[in-house]
């Protein structure tokens, strides 16, 4: 039951992924309007590369052991982007709220996903 509880996990945030990256593909005329400056190529080349890491994710989880590498992949990604959301929320202040609720998120699940990992023994060998 609880690897059942693994995969939906992985299936949920490879949705969210998914969804955030077609979000980074249109959200160009919303940062303007805020008043923010943006090359608009960079964010649709990373709303396509969060895209395709939310596919990647959500098949993960048809099998965890062998699939491993890609859930390896999203979190050392989810541990190292915080670094940098936590330090654009502070130079760019119109964006704090958005930026540290990004951070939040990227650790949690990613310390979720460790946890379960975990308990179903495929970080460490189970007794």
């Amino acid at each position: 039951m609880s690897e059942k509880i693994l995969k939906i996990f992985l299936q949920f945030c490879g949705i969210v992924e998914v969804i955030i990256g077609l979000i980074l593909i249109f959200i160009a005329p919303v940062i303007e309007a805020l008043g923010l400056s943006t090359i608009p190529i960079l964010n649709q080349m990373a709303g396509v590369e969060m895209m395709i890491l939310g596919m990647l994710l959500w098949y993960s989880a048809k099998d965890v052991k062998k699939y491993m590498i890609i859930i390896f992949g999203s979190l050392m990604l989810r541990y190292v982007m915080p670094i940098f959301e936590i330090l654009g929320a502070f130079t760019i202040l119109s964006m704090f709220t958005f930026l540290i609720g990004a951070s939040i998120y990227d650790l949690s699940t990613a310390t979720i996903t460790i946890l379960l990992l975990m308990r179903e023994g495929y970080l460490f060998k189970k007794d």
